[in-house]
């Protein structure tokens, strides 16, 4: 997932925020905060396929 907006945040454990920029790739660990705030596209839920 990639940044729509800045965000700030502590990613990998470390105690300082780093500044992301629009296009950024988010870290998996601030994904959940990211989405919360609007920083990142909600996923969108992928189409049921039928099995034949």
């Amino acid at each position: 997932m990639k940044f729509i907006k800045p965000f700030k945040g502590a990613t990998g454990g470390n105690p300082y925020p780093t500044d992301f920029n629009i296009g950024d790739e988010c870290p998996e660990d601030l994904i959940h905060a990211a989405i919360q705030v609007g920083a990142v596209e909600r996923p969108k839920a992928k189409a049921k396929t039928e099995k034949e």
